[in-house]
This record gives C-alpha cells, structure tokens and sequence, in this order.
C-alpha cells in the first residue's frame, strides 16, 4: 500500500514577491493562452508513448542503484514519473533547468517513501500491502463504522487471504509486530465492534473482535 505513494508536498516556501507577480499575470491571460494541453498531449501520444516506455526501463534501474531504494515497487513508480517528466518536454516548452529540477524532486520522492517504508517492520507493510489488496476484491475487511478507524479481525483476514491463495505470516508474529505498526497506526487490540457489513441470522449486525488502526 506505501509503496504505490508517490508523495508530493505543497507548501509556501517558495512564494516570493516574484512569484506572486506571476500569479497575477497568468490570472490575467486568456483563456485561450492557458488550455489546450489535452490536445497538445493526444497530437503527440506517439512521441509521449515511446519516450515512456524507453525511459521507465532505465530509469528504473538507475534509482535501484542508489543505496537509499531498496524496494523494487518504489523505483518503479518513480521511474514512470520520471519517465514522464521526459515525456512532458514533448507537449510543453520546458528549460532544461525545469527538467533537472523536477528529475531531483521525482528522485527525492522515491528516497523519503522508501523511508516512510522502513518505518514498519516488513511484516507489518506485508500485512497491509496485502489487506489493501483482498479488501479492494472483497470490500468487507474493515468492520468498523468510523471512516477514521480501520478494525480488522484477524481470522477474517486470514480466510479472505486463503480464499485468493496468498500466504499469511504466522498470526502469533504477525500480531506482535501489529502492534507496531505506524501507517496506519495501532490503536487497540480486540474491541468488541458493530460490523458495519456482517449481519446474523436475525439481519443484525454482528459483533466482531478486531484490531483496531488509525485511517491514514
């Protein structure tokens, strides 16, 4: 799940008099001067496309030469936004000092994820890489009510996971190193809770024992 990020900060560091001034004078250009991107981009698709599938390739590998990335998942994302920083040159009339810039900040990117990463113990990143993949199949891992609190029982997880063939850690590790976890972040151990999908004989929800985290 963390691997797929590929996070960009927006901040005001770099706002300046200068930059305001330019603000302004884009606010006062024509429509016609600011669209027409999409048409740009598609009567090129060719030109885009091949830089694309040229540039992921080698992009890919050079970030998995940097000591800071050790995941595969990572450098490839990267790359491909990398790749389309290539590709952009195609469709908009960038200064070569804009394309370095924006290849130093896709190359940041993939070292403060890989980062953010190594922050869980790998069990942990395992364990959710893989529940977001069977909830995105099955939808009805989380139980809980709360849109900002994931509540997860574990033998539910391990019966979905069986279901789609895909192996499951030993529980009793798996639940120490739960514990843990940072993103999302662990907040309790078996709360009785309200499903907010399973239902009993009678058409009432059922109560369910579950791990408890914090929405990210």
């Amino acid at each position: 799940m963390l691997q797929r990020i590929a996070h960009v900060g927006m901040t005001k560091d770099g706002q300046t008099a200068k930059t305001k001034l330019l603000v302004e004078e884009l606010e006062q250009m024509p429509v016609d001067k600011v669209s027409g991107f999409l048409l740009m981009a598609t009567t090129r698709e060719a030109q885009v496309m091949q830089t694309v599938k040229a540039s992921v390739p080698l992009y890919e590998q050079r970030l998995l030469q940097l000591p800071e990335i050790r995941t595969v998942r990572i450098a490839k994302n990267h790359a491909q936004l990398h790749a389309l920083v290539d590709a952009l040159v195609h469709v908009v009339p960038l200064q070569q000092h804009q394309v370095d810039a924006a290849h130093a900040e896709v190359q940041s990117m993939a070292k403060e994820r890989q980062l953010a990463i190594n922050a869980d113990h790998p069990m942990v990143v395992e364990f959710w890489e893989l529940y977001e993949y069977l909830n995105s199949h099955a939808g009805a891992l989380n139980h809980s009510r709360n849109e900002g609190l994931i509540a997860v029982n574990l033998n539910d997880f391990a019966e979905a996971a069986a279901n789609k063939r895909q192996k499951v850690p030993d529980l009793a590790e798996l639940k120490r190193h739960l514990k843990t976890s940072k993103c999302p972040k662990f907040i309790e151990t078996n709360r009785n809770v309200c499903s907010s999908w399973d239902i009993d004989a009678a058409d009432k929800p059922k109560t369910v024992r579950c791990w408890i985290f914090q929405a990210a």
